[in-house]
Parts: structure tokens; C-alpha cells; sequence
């Protein structure tokens, strides 16, 4: 049995409950409903957009394939779009 790499899972997670957000600490990658901050369980969790879009390309470039990319790509839009304010 093949173990799942962690942003696979979480992706895919994610594309089933949108309203959790990925975490990353450089080397394990979670979903959380809540902002897990700087010290979730005795390590650093961030979100996965303050690491930037480019570096967690190159950083799991081996295991994306086209459809893990895709929801990659949708997660990062999402952020951006979460993040604009609307100037009436």
C-alpha cells in the first residue's frame, strides 16, 4: 500500500470541505478550520499562500501531477479571490 504524500491529501481534502484552509511547516502539510498559528502540536504551521505559489510548485514538483496541480491552481485562486476587497 502506497502512503498518500500530505499536500495530495490535503488538496483533495480541501476540494471536498473548501472552508478549511492548508498549513504547511516546511515539512508536513494540514487542514484546519481555524487559524492554527505559529505553534500548532510544537511546530510552525503557516498558510500555505504565505510560502507563495512558485515555492510549493518546485518544493513538490515530483509528486503534482496535472490533476493535484489543477486543485493547486484552484486553492491559490481561491486565496487571491478571498482576499480582494471590493472599493464601491
Amino acid at each position: 500500500m502506497q502512503i498518500e504524500n500530505c499536500l495530495l491529501y490535503a488538496l483533495k481534502f480541501w476540494s471536498l470541505n473548501p472552508e478549511y484552509k492548508i498549513y504547511y511547516n516546511g515539512d508536513h502539510v494540514i487542514n484546519a478550520t481555524y487559524d492554527v498559528g505559529y505553534n500548532y502540536s510544537g511546530f510552525i504551521y503557516i498558510r500555505l499562500e504565505e510560502y507563495g505559489y512558485e515555492y510549493i510548485v518546485n518544493s513538490f514538483k515530483e509528486v503534482l501531477d496535472d490533476y493535484h496541480l489543477a486543485l493547486l491552481n484552484l486553492y491559490f485562486k481561491k486565496g487571491k479571490d478571498d482576499n480582494k476587497t471590493n472599493i464601491n
